[in-house]
């Protein structure tokens, strides 16, 4: 029998923990938070409230043996907590933090090994679910330590998760859990709600006296994220309280870190000088420290900071800058830049990020968290009469009053610990469970439906109806569908908040303003039987944390598919009211036309076709669509790489139909991504990487072979480009790797250079190995234009697939950078070009160079009489349609931008 309920809070900036002794609890018992041992200096080991989110990799001889030991857990070659914070100020190449943030940054590969993004070479980086579970590991640990008769693995534990986090977060969150071996008995519960439950439990009383019905508005604003829930609260006859989670807000990737960072732009601006990665930590830092005294509402607070930075190497001293944040500057950005009184209803801002961008994760636009807040209650049409606030933030009382200030002066909930109220309010939950307390109806706050009709005919069938119980599935048996296996389908979500009563399984017609499109589920559900349709019939539920779990279960076969939707996505938008995709799909004439086309190439043996008949299948598939190639947008190519590859085993029949049958898919699924259920094309593209060329003896089939690699690359894992790397490495540089056996010999150098330069996902390392051959190459007197492509692709400061983490050290790009400067651009123009993105601004410090060498840059590209590469390098812009073709190497579809 479990002893404890464990409430954690594995937070963006700090973890807590709190526990509740079960049988304690029945006879009246609270909730305990638990101190955490950890590093707090040098060797020094001290218990702490919170535990910082950050993960230090030291160097082999940074420290002495045992300088990390601890009085628990095992031997680490790596610290966690208050010391790892410091230490990593100081060497943030080291250091692992923000990983909560990453786990909801779907952009990039969320179990590969990229944190920290700008580690030097001798770093073993970790994924964000490693470092999230390395935090769980070491909470383990300080628990295991004080309840050795009870250990953390064997106890219910409650881990916390922002309302916001998608199904991908979660499952991510799960797994990093079950790496950290706590996935026994665990369940998820949202950091609003369990703030809330931290309040109620110790305001019952008070509320009870009252007996008013209320309208809480939950903001929760952490060091990476802020969320945001409505919770209605109210009394029965018999004096008994029902409690409701009505709605939660998107995903608001803004917080604490934010404002750190505004503050640390404009003391540089001061210095007049931009700051290499370790110093900008070390002002960030300081101006976190700067921020917590001048907002902290006491009377005797400082009404200026002097923040000083210390040089670099023999000039740690001589070399250190100095300036000073005056108060009202700092209520100036923090106040009124993430805090302003806005108009009823006023929305987020789009535009251009300002100096709120690190590596690689997508924070908001607009740093109004209260123009987020008013957003989200328009949508909700709710007008609160209470706002809980939770986070570190509002330690501030400046802070927490301009809040209440701006949602409309309501009342202010007060609770006790702001720091630990989430892990409080978890065990609380977890207690709760155990049926000790009141529990949060988290009853559906819509209802929810799935289209079951044809685009001139839209019907839907409702799934959860609004009010339906959290967790209670809703069996739709009445209606049979079927469903199609083996190939990609999409479910289409719609969402209404309209009281009207609709029972699990009524079909509906979707009209008016009350129903709103879900951004839609696009999947392959895979079956042993091949392609096929089957009877199935529907089960839904609405999860704990807000997702809808659909179930496909089979009629006459003992088979299920479960599909889970987020319901909190950001494309939203009016039912019957189309938005319109970029480009259009093929009309059924054209879809006809085309396939016919097609499938007189590749379709089942027909009249002989010669072999230009065959190669002129491209000019035939654009006479047919009455539009050139080029111009085929991304729903067009995708539709057409659906009708070519059924023939995949066709293109066996000649030279000519592999060379086509290779031209035509890079062609069609270029770049990779984009579009919806891209992974699973590319994946079943990539099922012919093994079989090879079949007629290797042609060159031009060659040549197809890898320019249809490098079209698709962006869309391959990082494990696909090494096996491409390998499939190369042989026949460019026979001295890293023998040649295969057997008369086979692959042709097309200078496409095989091509598709190594577009291997964005490889090791940092690698790509510096190959660059430092290209350039030997360039030095040695090679002008040809494709080796300082290669090598500006290789080096690039901006990826094109968003594989940022793997970009090549800046220290790299600028000694590349020094060579190409101090050669003659005559011979070779495009050196110009390279030189221009090996330096090109991002404005994020650990991928820039220096800024000097960016200045040397500009001059040399300005006497050039290159002003548009010049102005890459100066200032942050995005590329010309033309540039983007250039710099992949090849056109994009219509629509598709670089990152």
């Amino acid at each position: 029998m479990k002893k404890y309920v464990v409430g954690i809070d594995l937070g963006t900036s700090n973890c807590a923990v709190a526990y509740g002794d079960i049988e304690a609890a029945r006879a009246g018992g609270g909730v305990e938070a638990l101190d955490l041992e950890q590093l707090v200096a040098g060797s020094e080991v001290g218990a702490l409230g919170l535990l910082p989110s950050t993960i230090y990799r030291p160097s082999p001889h940074e420290l002495a043996d045992g300088a990390l030991a601890l009085p628990f857990g095992p031997e680490r070659s790596d610290a966690v907590g208050e010391w790892a914070r410091a230490q990593g100020a100081r060497v943030p190449g080291r250091l692992v933090h923000s990983a909560k943030s990453w786990l909801c940054h779907g952009a990039v590969d969320r179990r590969s090994a990229l944190l920290p993004p700008a580690a030097p070479a001798d770093v073993t980086r970790l994924s964000p679910v490693d470092a999230s579970a390395r935090l769980l590991e070491h909470l383990r640990d300080v628990w295991d330590h004080h309840f050795s008769d009870a250990r953390l693995a064997e106890q219910t534990i409650v881990l916390t998760v922002p309302a916001s986090f998608d199904a991908g977060a979660r499952t991510l969150t799960l797994e990093a859990a079950r790496k950290a071996g706590l996935d026994a008995d665990l369940v998820l519960l949202e950091e609003p709600q369990a703030a809330f439950y931290d309040y109620w439990v110790t305001n019952k009383a008070a509320l009870a006296d009252a007996k008013a019905d209320r309208l809480v508005l939950v903001v929760d604003v952490g060091g990476g994220t802020t969320d945001l829930t409505l919770i209605r609260v109210a009394w029965a006859d018999g004096g008994n309280p029902e409690i409701e989670r009505l709605a939660v807000g998107r995903h608001i990737l803004l917080g604490g870190d934010n404002m750190d960072m505004t503050l640390a732009r404009q003391a540089e601006e001061q210095l007049g000088k931009q700051l290499d990665a370790a110093r900008w930590s070390l002002l960030v830092q300081a101006c976190r420290q700067a921020k917590e005294a001048m907002l902290s509402g006491d009377a005797d607070a400082p009404q200026a900071w002097k923040l000083t930075v210390p040089g670099r190497g023999s000039k740690l001293f001589g070399g250190a800058l100095s300036t000073e944040l005056a108060a009202e500057d700092v209520r100036a950005r923090i106040v009124d830049g993430f805090f302003p009184i806005v108009e009823r209803g006023a929305q987020p801002e789009r535009g251009t990020r300002t100096g709120l961008v690190k590596l690689g994760l997508p924070y908001e636009h607009d740093p109004a968290i209260t123009r987020h807040v008013s957003a989200f209650l328009a949508r909700h049409e709710a007008t609160p009469d209470a706002v809980l606030l939770n986070g570190g933030v509002f330690n501030s009382p400046i802070l927490a009053g301009r809040m209440i200030e701006a949602v409309g002066g309501v009342d202010r909930l007060e609770h006790g610990s702001l720091n630990r109220a989430v892990a409080r309010g978890a065990a609380i939950y977890g207690l709760t469970r155990a049926g000790i307390g009141d529990r949060i109806g988290g009853g559906s706050a819509h209802s929810y439906f799935v289209s079951v009709g044809s685009d001139d005919d839209v019907r839907a069938l409702c799934l959860i109806p609004r009010g339906h119980p959290v967790g209670q599935r809703a069996a739709l048996t009445e209606r049979t569908f079927q469903l199609v296996v083996g190939r990609p389908v999409e479910f289409q979500l719609y969402e209404a908040t309209s009281t009207r009563p609709t029972a699990p399984g009524e079909l509906v017609g979707v009209d008016g303003d009350d129903f709103e499109q879900l951004p839609p589920i696009r999947t392959v559900l895979e079956s042993a039987e091949g392609r096929a349709q089957i009877p199935i019939v529907l089960q839904a539920a609405l999860t704990e944390v807000g997702a809808l779990d659909l179930s496909c279960v089979g009629v006459d076969r003992d088979v299920t598919w479960q599909l889970e939707f987020d319901l909190r996505g950001t494309g939203r938008r009016p039912a019957g009211k189309p938005q319109g995709e970029a480009a259009p799909r093929l009309s059924r004439p054209l879809h006809e036309s085309a396939a016919g086309v097609i499938g007189a190439v590749f379709g089942k043996a027909g009249p002989k076709l010669t072999p230009r008949e065959i190669r002129g299948l491209p000019t035939r598939l654009q006479d047919a669509l009455k539009m050139r190639p080029k111009t085929w947008s991304l729903p067009v190519l995708r539709e057409l790489w659906d009708m070519l590859a059924p023939n995949v085993k066709r293109r066996r029949r000649s030279p000519e139909h592999e060379m086509v049958f290779f031209n035509m898919a890079g062609h069609m699924l270029r770049p990779g991504f984009g579009y919806p259920m891209d992974e699973w094309r590319v994946r079943e593209l990539w099922g012919i990487f093994r079989a090879g060329v079949q007629f290797h003896q042609q060159p031009q089939v060659w040549a197809a072979w890898w320019i249809m690699w490098r079209r698709v690359a962006g869309g391959l894992s990082k494990e696909q480009h090494e096996a491409l790397l390998a499939s190369v490495t042989p026949w460019l540089r026979p001295k890293l790797a023998p040649r295969p056996s057997g008369k086979m010999v692959a042709h097309g150098r200078d496409e095989m250079l091509k598709l190594v330069a577009s291997l964005e996902r490889l090791d940092p390392a690698v790509k510096a190995e190959w660059g430092d051959w290209i350039l030997g190459q360039i030095v040695a007197g090679d002008t040809r234009e494709l080796l300082t492509w290669a090598l500006a692709r290789i080096g690039a400061r901006m990826s094109f697939s968003g594989a940022v983490h793997n970009g090549v050290d800046p220290d790299v790009a600028e000694r590349w950078t020094q060579q190409l400067l101090g050669r003659s651009w005559k011979k070779t123009p495009a050196m110009a070009w390279a030189v221009a993105h090996l330096t090109r601004r991002t404005d994020d410090r650990l991928r820039d160079v220096d800024a000097q060498v960016r200045h040397r840059v500009v001059q040399r590209l300005t006497e050039a009489r290159a002003p548009e590469l010049a102005r890459l390098v100066r200032d942050v812009v995005a590329l010309e349609a033309a540039d983007e073709g250039r710099f992949v190497g090849d056109s994009l579809p219509p629509g598709l931008v670089l990152l």
